[in-house]
């Protein structure tokens, strides 16, 4: 997973802030996607007793991931033919 985020922010970033902005995207990541998820799955065991909240809220990630990098795709697109223009 961490190689291909190192080629994914070098080439997203430009070289002013492509080392703070590389950070910045991993540390947040990291708190949310890592530290927050166990309270959130946690909480929603407790609040509905039945395995379908945490499952609907892994499916509503996946889908928040997919929209991502649907969206980082056109993004690079369109900064690949600025470059060629």
């Amino acid at each position: 997973m961490f190689g291909p985020q190192v080629a994914l922010y070098s080439e997203l970033l430009s070289t002013g802030v492509r080392f703070s902005g590389a950070s910045l995207g991993y540390q947040v990541g990291s708190v949310f996607g890592g530290g927050l998820a166990l309270l959130i799955t946690a909480a929603l065991l407790h609040a509905t007793g039945a395995g379908w909240s945490i499952a609907a809220y892994m499916t509503g990630l996946g889908l928040i991931s997919l929209l991502s990098i649907t969206l980082l795709r056109a993004h690079a697109n369109a900064a690949s033919r600025r470059q060629l223009a």
